[in-house]
């Protein structure tokens, strides 16, 4: 039933979501949210190869619009918990729909990266908390988040450089890198499929998740491994 603008009645909108088909669709729309944040925020951090000057003028840009900052963590933070949820209660889903095991299982067509998707899951969760932890509260490596810069701003080119030119650091963020990439890449395509962005009679667009998921992946392990090597204009930090 829809009401006069022609809307989904909320009754039936809840419903929608309820059910399996609604729950993937919430479920692409809230991956897709993270896919453009991760986007972003690859973008973002790239900006470390044009210096120390540029890169820290971004960031007091991002610090100066609270509400803009704030905001858009409230969304990811929405997106994120109902992304988790609804992983959790389709896995419970098709458990319940087959609550004995196959005697003999077949092999799928499912891809590696398919088959641990709760794995992936579950390593990308514990990288994003460490992220945070590390690089937004400072909670890890303190002596990284309260540096600052020859003008007085908070010295993020300073703790990012430093950060990752740390073995045990950069280490960390490449096996993340890794279980990442084994989630986009079966993700993405899910995500294209589910929307009907994808089909059989669309075999091109089929790349663009593992295009997407190569950029990303790509970009990303260019910033660990660059400012590791030391290839950043300013490879010096200022203060302790």
């Amino acid at each position: 039933m829809t009401n006069a603008s022609g809307a989904l009645a909320p009754n039936r909108a809840s419903s929608l979501f309820r059910s399996t088909i609604g729950a993937k669709v919430l479920m692409a729309v809230t991956g897709g949210i993270w896919v453009g944040w991760l986007v972003l925020h690859m973008l973002g951090n790239l900006q470390v190869f044009a210096g120390r000057e540029t890169f820290n003028a971004y960031a007091a840009l991002l610090k100066g619009m609270p509400g803009l900052l704030w905001g858009l963590r409230i969304v990811m933070l929405a997106a994120f918990v109902t992304h988790v949820a609804l992983a959790v209660s389709l896995s419970n889903r098709n458990r319940d729909a087959r609550p004995h095991a196959y005697v003999r299982k077949r092999e799928s067509r499912t891809t590696p990266a398919g088959r641990f998707m709760l794995l992936s899951g579950l390593g990308t969760l514990a990288f994003i908390v460490y992220h945070l932890l590390h690089f937004t509260l400072g909670v890890t490596n303190p002596d990284h988040f309260q540096m600052v810069d020859a003008q007085g701003r908070h010295d993020a080119y300073g703790m990012l450089v430093r950060g990752f030119q740390t073995p045990a650091i950069a280490a960390a963020y490449l096996v993340a890198m890794a279980a990442l990439s084994m989630h986009l890449s079966h993700a993405i395509t899910s995500m294209l499929n589910t929307l009907g962005i994808t089909t059989d009679a669309k075999p091109r667009l089929a790349m663009i998740g593992p295009v997407v998921t190569t950029i990303l992946i790509v970009g990303n392990l260019v910033i660990v491994l660059g400012v590791w090597l030391n290839l950043q204009p300013d490879p010096g930090v200022i203060s302790p």
